[in-house]
């Protein structure tokens, strides 16, 4: 696998798991039900620290599971992506979106 392509792998991962960690510190049961967790799985992300949930991040496999049956939602996103420039790497797009939660 590319280099890049690992590291972008990576970055959205600890952008996903960042993303989970600040739903489930607001509302855990909230954050179990959109991401489908356990509640030993989210008590456990909740309980890493940065270091250990950046090395949990660098694995060669996405960690979302996405639905993708939502065509208006799909494009809206397409779109979106389409309009960034392309200078601006996946985690800083994805602490963008997590910022406005």
């Amino acid at each position: 696998m590319p280099t890049h392509t690992l590291q972008s792998i990576h970055e959205f991962n600890l952008a996903y798991l960042y993303l989970i960690r600040k739903i489930c510190t607001k509302d855990i049961h909230q954050g179990m039900r959109q991401f489908n967790l356990t509640q030993e799985s989210a008590s456990k992300l909740l309980s890493l620290d940065d270091k250990a949930l950046t090395r949990l991040a660098r694995t060669s496999c996405v960690m979302a599971q996405f639905d993708l049956k939502d065509h208006e939602l799909l494009t809206q996103l397409a779109e979106s992506f389409d309009k960034k420039t392309h200078n601006q790497s996946v985690l800083s797009q994805a602490r963008e979106a997590i910022s406005v939660l």
